[in-house]
């Protein structure tokens, strides 16, 4: 949510970029950007995704949130000159990306299989976001188990699933990671202005959803061990 012009809550010097309503922060794009990249640490060391001496392949699924925060994992990691990271884009894959129309789910599955066998040898990374997590959950519930996020890592197909990848930007959301670079999304999809609705009318409802899936992952026993 845009902030009207004014000041950071953080630094109190710059223009804020975004209002957290849940928290009550004003955050410019710097502390935006720092907020990002702490809550990102936290998820990989919390969750040990990732070492230093991992080769990846970062999946660029060609929707502008998910590029966006691809950006901000690539930015985190240059930090680690050891570590060894490629990028692979849906036209690599021969296949369109999320940007284009149709089942955006079913082409997310299918874009992750199709770079899990071409970054064989490398751990593959899927910039997925907190709404892409909650969106996989309520398909499942649907009926419809494409895959789900647990502990970080994303397993395709009914739970418990087939590891497939790592998730280390589950934490961020899509409108924040926009407001970094004044974009406004255009997924266009039902799930995803569903779960935007939800936070409108209670601040803090996606943090929330993403809690209780993760008490309810556990107590079916689909936790990694």
């Amino acid at each position: 949510m845009n902030s009207h012009g004014e000041l950071c809550s953080r630094c109190s010097k710059r223009v804020a970029v975004l209002f957290r309503r849940y928290s009550g922060e004003r955050l410019c794009s710097r502390c935006l950007r720092d907020s990002l990249l702490l809550k990102m640490r936290r998820a990989i060391s919390g969750g040990r995704l990732l070492s230093e001496r991992d080769r990846m392949a970062v999946l660029l699924t060609g929707d502008g949130a998910h590029n966006r925060a691809a950006e901000l994992f690539l930015e985190l990691e240059s930090e680690f000159p050891m570590v060894e990271v490629t990028t692979i884009s849906p036209g690599d894959l021969g296949s369109p990306g999320l940007s284009s129309p149709g089942d955006r789910w079913g082409r997310l599955a299918d874009l992750v299989k199709r770079a899990r066998l071409r970054s064989s040898g490398r751990k593959l990374v899927v910039p997925l976001l907190a709404e892409d997590l909650i969106s996989l959950f309520l398909l499942l519930l649907m009926g419809r188990p494409l895959g789900l996020v647990v502990d970080g890592v994303l397993r395709l197909g009914p739970p418990p699933g087939v590891p497939a990848a790592v998730v280390p930007t589950y934490p961020l959301l899509r409108t924040e990671v926009l407001a970094l670079s004044g974009e406004e999304d255009r997924a266009g999809d039902p799930l995803l202005r569903f779960i935007d609705d939800l936070e409108s009318a209670s601040p803090g409802a996606k943090y929330n959803l993403l809690s209780s899936i993760d008490r309810i992952i556990q107590a079916l026993g689909y936790r990694l061990i």
